[in-house]
């Protein structure tokens, strides 16, 4: 049956094996808590403990009507979808580890202070919220997808990202990069918007085929350098980069749109250029592998030296410097 947040105030270490129901603001706290069951939140909720462990959890009334912050100083899990009913708001923070082995979805804001561990065998983990912002900190993905969506809001990566196998970011708003690097097993995909950096950046796509992907995605470097490493497949350019300090792209890029990029000092590139639209690269220095004309053109707009280091493809089209 249903436990009322009174009768369960003041107690340490205890374990709830059923609903939680409460009609005002109300905080737990406790060394364990092990909500079992689903959790239905009558009104916003904080839960406090060293390690926390959550079933499925709900707002009751509204879509967005009550918020949960989660307050461990271990690990806090999350095993069950939250937000099935959308909650306001979802925190995680207090310096331990949440583990997420669900979806979650708000109206509101999320805002994981903590360092994430992704849960399941190759599933996808998606936070979702309403047109509004997703604040995520470290990422150890543990073989599983990470899908990242936030409408016109915007997306902070913070911390560095690992053992991701696709992470796609989705929505107009920006996409921040604090954490200086996102390595995933398979691709990185990031959708509308703009990714802006706010840290010397790598990204590493490498394994077989994978590659990063900026789909109608501009890219604002803040003058701080920019690394892609991808594997066969090339990286996808469809939109302007601007800012950047220096450019480096280790395997092949297609460049399928009236793109241009501006780099502050090097671009560099090792793989073939594919230039599928009317491409612009602008920097003081440029250094080619092969270079591919023959749908689009591709100008070199250089104040220094241009470095081609492979044959160049440009039937019937354009490669100018």
């Amino acid at each position: 049956g249903a436990l009322s947040a009174a009768a369960l105030m003041g107690r340490a270490g205890y374990t709830v094996l059923g609903p939680l129901a409460g009609t005002a603001p109300i905080t737990l706290a406790a060394t364990t808590l092990n909500l079992a069951d689903a959790v239905n939140l009558f009104q916003d909720t904080t839960l406090k403990g060293v390690t926390i462990t959550l079933a499925e959890v709900d707002s009751v009334g509204p879509a967005g009507t009550r918020g949960l912050t989660l307050s461990g100083t271990g690990t806090t899990t999350i095993g069950g979808f939250i937000g099935a009913s959308p909650l306001k708001y979802l925190v995680s923070d207090n310096g331990g580890g949440t583990t997420i082995g669900a979806n979650v979805s708000t109206t509101g804001v999320q805002t994981y202070s903590d360092a994430i561990t992704l849960s399941g065998t190759a599933a996808t983990r998606t936070l979702t919220t309403v047109n509004a912002a997703i604040t995520l900190a470290a990422v150890t993905g543990a073989g599983n997808n990470l899908t990242v969506a936030s409408g016109t809001a915007n997306r902070t990566l913070g911390g560095a990202i690992s053992g991701v196998l696709t992470l796609t970011t989705t929505g107009v708003g920006t996409t921040t990069i604090t954490g200086g690097t996102i390595a995933t097993t398979s691709n990185q995909v990031y959708t509308s918007g703009t990714v802006v950096l706010g840290a010397n950046t790598t990204l590493t796509a490498s394994t077989g085929a994978s590659t990063v992907t900026f789909n109608a995605t501009d890219v604002t470097g803040n003058n701080y350098d920019l690394t892609i490493n991808n594997g066969s497949t090339a990286v996808a350019l469809d939109a302007g980069f601007s800012n950047i300090k220096n450019l480096t792209i280790s395997g092949p890029v297609t460049i399928t749109a009236a793109a241009t990029v501006t780099v502050n000092e090097k671009q560099t590139y090792t793989g073939v250029v594919t230039a599928a639209g009317a491409a612009t690269l602008v920097s003081p220095d440029i250094t080619l592998g092969a270079v591919t004309a023959t749908a689009g053109t591709l100008t070199l707009n250089s104040s220094g030296t241009v470095t081609l280091n492979g044959a160049v493809t440009a039937t019937g089209q354009t490669v100018a410097t």
